[in-house]
């Protein structure tokens, strides 16, 4: 089939029409590009030159994210495609500086490396260790991922930040009775002590976590939710959860997945980044205070439980607890106490005042027996008869 005559001229008139446009915007990307240096017009790169009397000590020319297997690609300048270097002169270059790419390359970064800085050892995990996030948990540390609306207080930490992780469970008073505190009468006790009427506004303070470590910081991941609609039926959706990555001992494991699984109040607590702050130290708990413990003003003293019969029957009732007195020494003993020691005084006397020993029945002391008889050293040879015992 022949195409239009007349359609093929409109064709042509509009092509010559348009024309010098093409021309003007072709000439005026090329001005463009040489006045920008692009394409043809670029200069060409010179060479790796190394001014002389300095020390090519190669830097990052961007950012690398930490527990990353640095290869060379990540020292490669885009601009020049070559390995990015800073020259410096010896004496500017330190001791920890690393200087030859075969000491970088390979090695695991402990932490983000920033663009422009050199490498030093510190900046790098232990030689072996694999690259991810598990180089980024200390020996013996066990890490979890923790919702950041669960654990308020970790979400402005830096990666090697210590913290620890407190439990907060508040007093459950919906299974005591409602006149009654630990099986005592509320009456009773707030008469035996009147601080007691805020014993149910108490809670458990528990540290679950004793120097923790911040592995990764917070991220926003994506998981997926299942829901359920009246048109479509049961659809799978997402929704956004900030998290963080901590490093915790073994033991704690378990403890904090209780504490999450139990919907516990998380806390956290920052310890100091200060070099010299003992790792070691313990951060306290705290439990409730009963009402048959002992008394903080009573030196020992508390509730004890008794049962009393009345015409109104059976019952128990909270009675306060003196503490016990101490039992008198037996004079016997410490007679015999300071006869054994070799530099003790005279033992304390003993004796029943004359008023009273003529009312005391007279003992016959028993007569020791052949075995109990003390112990006589034998004379040194050549003694006299005489003086034989």
């Amino acid at each position: 089939m022949r195409r239009n005559p007349s359609r093929r001229r409109r064709a042509s008139a509009r092509l010559a029409a348009s024309a010098p446009y093409v021309a003007l915007a072709l000439a005026l990307l090329v001005g463009i590009s040489w006045a920008q240096g692009w394409g043809p017009f670029a200069e060409p790169v010179e060479g790796f030159r190394q001014p002389q009397g300095t020390v090519a000590v190669p830097i990052s020319p961007r950012p690398i994210p930490p527990y990353k297997r640095v290869g060379l690609e990540d020292l490669i300048d885009p601009r020049t495609g070559r390995p990015s270097y800073v020259f410096l002169k010896p004496e500017s270059v330190r001791e920890e500086m690393k200087v030859e790419l075969t000491s970088i390359v390979g090695r695991v970064l402990r932490k983000e490396k920033p663009a422009g800085f050199a490498f030093t050892e510190r900046d790098f995990a232990p030689a072996g260790t694999a690259p991810g996030l598990s180089a980024g948990i200390p020996p013996g540390k066990r890490a979890m991922r923790l919702d950041i609306s669960k654990v308020p207080g970790l979400e402005d930490l830096r990666p090697g930040d210590r913290f620890d992780l407190i439990s907060t469970i508040p007093l459950d008073e919906s299974g005591l009775e409602g006149d009654a505190i630990g099986g005592i009468r509320r009456a009773d006790a707030l008469i035996l002590d009147p601080s007691l009427a805020n014993w149910t506004k108490q809670a458990t303070v528990e540290v679950i976590v004793q120097n923790g470590i911040l592995v990764e910081p917070v991220k926003t991941r994506t998981m997926p939710v299942s829901v359920t609609t009246l048109t479509q039926g049961q659809v799978t959706r997402t929704r956004p959860v900030q998290e963080v990555v901590v490093a915790i001992d073994p033991l704690e494991v378990a403890p904090l997945t209780q504490a999450i699984a139990t919907d516990a109040e998380l806390r956290s607590v920052i310890r100091s980044g200060h070099p010299d702050d003992p790792e070691n130290s313990l951060t306290p708990g705290a439990l409730p205070r009963s009402p048959l413990q002992a008394l903080p003003q009573g030196g020992g003293e508390g509730y004890r439980m008794i049962e009393a019969t009345d015409a109104g029957g059976r019952r128990f009732l909270a009675v306060r607890s003196a503490p016990e007195a101490a039992a008198a020494p037996d004079p016997t003993a410490v007679a015999g106490a300071a006869a054994e020691a070799p530099d003790a005084a005279s033992p304390p006397d003993t004796a029943v005042p004359s008023s009273d020993a003529d009312r005391l029945p007279e003992i016959a002391a028993p007569r020791p027996e052949a075995d109990e008889l003390p112990e006589v050293a034998a004379p040194p040879p050549g003694a006299p008869e005489e003086a034989r015992p």
